[in-house]
């Protein structure tokens, strides 16, 4: 299926202690290229979710951030070998009273009391807000993708009928083209020698646009089979519409039929089109 490389995923955890969501936009880029941020920085969750979207998706721009509220609460720890330490050396002293330690007596006595932060919220909490936030991306970017699909199909009918249209005009302007170079040439002779007819016959097939039609068939072809395979697609279609682009191209220089050559500068425009829809598949 076509999947955009443009797309949001959002996922939320959440209970009477803590609250995890994850917020991922994804936009268009030519490789992967990941931007995280969290309030809780962890090096096993960061590598999760650089190895979880290199696996899930092969093109894009990721902007991930997780928020976390609460689960957080203050530890305070007193070190009772320092306390006793403490005690010992004041009873030791002749000059400091000896009755029982308070808390404020000890609390900026460096080593006594240290403050730290139990956390409720492990890295397992944070890897499945992420896998989640990542499945709600990758099904955005799919239902991106099948809007583009649609466009791309309404854009391929269109260069298909057109090119059915100038192969139907290609035997009447190939007679159109014989005509007028025998009439040019009806100027200096009257009667065309066996020569003159055989290098008429190669300035129409100089001219003659079969070969490109021909191709340009082809190549709409390998991009409807692209379009309905499995993996990545953007830059196999990228390179078929700059072959087809060429096609068309040679199309508007070979034609000088008025109405034929509007239809491949047409053709042209629907390609361009094509290639700038195509510049968001993944």
């Amino acid at each position: 299926m076509i999947q955009s490389m443009t797309g949001f995923g959002f996922s939320k955890l959440s209970n009477k202690n803590f609250e995890i969501s994850c917020e991922i936009k994804s936009v268009n880029s030519k490789f992967i290229d990941i931007h995280f941020k969290s309030a809780q920085q962890s090096f096993s969750v960061e590598e999760h979710l650089n190895q979880k979207l290199k696996s899930v998706f092969s093109r894009g721009q990721f902007d991930v951030r997780l928020n976390i509220l609460g689960g957080i609460s203050p530890k305070l720890s007193i070190n009772n070998d320092v306390l006793a330490q403490l005690n010992k050396e004041i009873k030791k002293s002749k000059h400091l009273e000896t009755a029982t330690l308070k808390f404020s007596d000890i609390k900026n006595f460096p080593g006594a009391v240290s403050l730290s932060e139990d956390s409720a919220i492990s890295d397992a909490h944070l890897t499945k807000v992420i896998n989640k936030a990542i499945d709600d991306l990758r099904h955005s970017r799919l239902s991106e993708g099948n809007k583009i699909l649609k466009v791309l199909n309404i854009k391929i009918k269109n260069i298909l009928s057109i090119e059915a249209s100038l192969r139907k005009m290609i035997p009447s302007i190939n007679r159109q083209r014989k005509k007028n170079i025998k009439e040019r040439l009806n100027h200096f002779l009257e009667n065309p020698s066996e020569e003159i007819e055989k290098e008429i016959a190669l300035q129409i097939m100089k001219q003659d646009v079969s070969e490109e039609l021909d191709r340009i068939g082809f190549h709409i072809k390998e991009i409807n089979k692209i379009l309905k395979s499995n993996g990545s697609h953007g830059k196999k279609i990228d390179f078929m519409l700059q072959e087809l682009f060429r096609e068309a191209n040679t199309l508007s220089v070979k034609l000088d039929n008025s109405k034929a050559k509007k239809l491949a500068i047409n053709l042209k425009i629907l390609v361009e089109e094509l290639r700038e829809q195509t510049q968001n598949i993944q």
